[in-house]
C-alpha cells in the first residue's frame, strides 16, 4: 500500500442510503428527479433521499452500473445512493464504486442482487483527502478524453445510420410506374402470415429450436445457436409457420417492425406467436421488401396498426392489409444493390464503435486498477 494510505470499509467511508418506493413522493411538478437502479429518471418527486454528489449502485437488477447524480435526487427501493461521510470526497467515492465488478458480489438467485451489507463490507485503500482529491482531478481527466473518443465513434455512426435512413425514405418513396399491392398479395401462396406457437414450453435440448423475439437482438440473420427448443409435437400443432429457411421473420407482439433474416439453416424450425414468416413469389424481390418494411412510411404505418398497452401488437388482418409499392424486379434489384453497399458501410461503423465502446470501458477499468490496487 502506498505511504499513507490506510484500508477502510466504504461503511466507514460512505452512508449507504436505501431506497423507498415512490408512491408517496411521486408528483408532476416535482422537482427532484427519482431513480431506478441503473440510474434511470422514473418520475419526479417532490422530497429527496440522497444530496447531491451521491452514487446510484443497483440493490436489485443493475447492480454493476454505478451512476455519479450531481443533485438531489430520490432513489427507489432496488437502489441504493451512496454518499460520502465527512473527511472524504465524494466523487473518489464513486470512481471507487465503478472499479468493483458488483456481480461477482452477487447474492441473488434469478435476480442479481446487493445487499447491505455487502455493500458496506466492501474494503477501498483510502488517501488523505488532499490525495484523493487530485486523484478524482486526473480521474476526470483521463475518463474525459476517452468519453470524447467514444463519442466521437458515436457520432460518425449515428450520421451513417440518418444517412442510411434518410436514403431509404428517397429510394422507397413510391414513384410514378410503380405498382401498388397488399403483403396478401405478394407473398407466396404457401405462406400463409400466420402467428407461430402460442406456448413453447420448457427448453428440451434435443427438440426444435424456435425463433422468439428477443432473438433478433441487433442481429439481421438470425442462426439456430442459442435457440429454444421446443417438442416436436408442439412445432407440428403449427406447421404454417415451420421455416424453409431465408424468410423476413417480422415481429408483431412487442416491438412490433423489429425484423430479422432467417438463415438458411432455419429450415425446418419454428417461430413463436410474436413472429410470422414471410416469404413471396417470384415477383417480389425478398431484400426489396425487407428494406421497404425497415423504411420510414412502412415502419410508421405498422406502428399505427399497433395496438394494445400493456402488450402492444398489431393484428394479422392489418398485416396483410400493408401498402407496399413495387417497380420492375431490375429496378427492385438495383435498389436494394445500393442499399445494400451503404448499409454494410454501417455495419462496419457499427462494429467499430462497439469495439471502441468495449476498448473505451477496458481501458477505464485499467487505470481504476492502477489508482486503486
Amino acid at each position: 500500500m502506498k505511504e499513507g494510505w490506510e484500508y477502510k470499509k466504504l461503511g466507514d467511508v460512505a452512508e449507504v442510503i436505501h431506497g423507498k418506493n415512490q408512491k408517496d413522493v411521486l408528483s408532476e411538478g416535482g422537482q427532484y428527479p427519482i431513480y431506478g437502479s441503473g440510474g434511470n429518471i422514473m418520475g419526479y418527486a417532490n422530497d429527496y433521499l440522497c444530496e447531491a454528489g451521491t452514487t446510484i449502485l443497483g440493490r436489485k437488477g443493475s447492480i454493476n452500473n454505478p451512476q455519479f447524480i450531481k443533485e438531489r435526487f430520490w432513489n427507489v427501493d432496488t437502489a441504493f445512493g451512496i454518499t460520502a461521510k465527512e473527511g472524504y470526497d465524494s466523487k473518489f467515492v464513486y470512481y471507487f464504486i465503478t472499479s468493483i465488478n458488483w456481480l461477482e458480489k452477487n447474492t441473488g438467485t434469478t435476480l442479481p442482487s446487493l445487499t447491505q451489507q455487502v455493500v458496506k463490507s466492501v474494503e477501498l485503500p483510502v488517501p488523505p483527502l488532499s490525495e484523493q482529491q487530485s486523484i478524482v482531478d486526473y480521474l476526470d481527466s483521463a475518463f474525459a478524453k476517452i468519453d470524447a473518443m467514444k463519442a466521437n465513434a458515436e457520432k460518425t455512426l449515428n450520421e451513417a445510420k440518418a444517412l442510411f435512413q434518410a436514403s431509404l425514405k428517397e429510394m422507397l418513396e413510391p414513384k410514378e410506374g410503380w405498382e401498388e399491392k397488399s403483403m396478401k398479395e405478394i407473398v407466396h401462396p404457401d405462406c400463409s402470415l400466420s402467428y407461430g406457437i402460442v406456448q413453447p414450453g420448457e427448453h428440451i435440448d434435443d427438440g426444435v429450436p424456435v425463433v422468439r423475439p428477443v432473438d433478433f437482438n441487433n442481429k439481421v440473420i438470425v442462426r439456430v445457436e442459442g435457440l429454444k427448443r421446443t417438442k416436436k409435437e408442439i412445432s407440428d400443432a403449427y406447421k404454417r409457420t415451420i421455416l424453409k429457411g431465408g424468410e423476413i421473420l417480422l415481429c408483431v407482439r412487442g416491438t412490433t417492425g423489429t425484423m430479422g433474416l432467417a438463415s438458411d439453416e432455419l429450415q425446418g424450425c419454428n417461430v413463436t406467436r410474436g413472429i410470422v414468416p414471410i416469404f413471396f413469389d417470384e415477383h417480389a424481390n425478398k431484400m426489396f421488401v425487407y428494406y421497404q418494411l425497415l423504411s420510414p412510411k412502412l415502419q410508421t404505418e405498422i406502428q399505427k396498426k399497433t395496438t394494445g398497452a400493456a402488450l402492444k401488437q398489431i393484428n394479422i388482418k392489418d398485416l396483410r392489409a400493408l401498402h407496399l409499392f413495387f417497380p420492375s424486379l431490375s429496378e427492385q434489384q438495383a435498389i436494394v444493390d445500393t442499399l445494400d453497399s451503404l448499409k454494410s458501410k454501417v455495419d462496419k461503423l457499427q462494429e467499430n464503435y462497439d469495439k471502441i465502446s468495449q476498448e473505451c470501458d477496458a481501458l477505464k477499468q485499467a487505470i481504476l486498477r492502477q489508482v486503486f490496487e
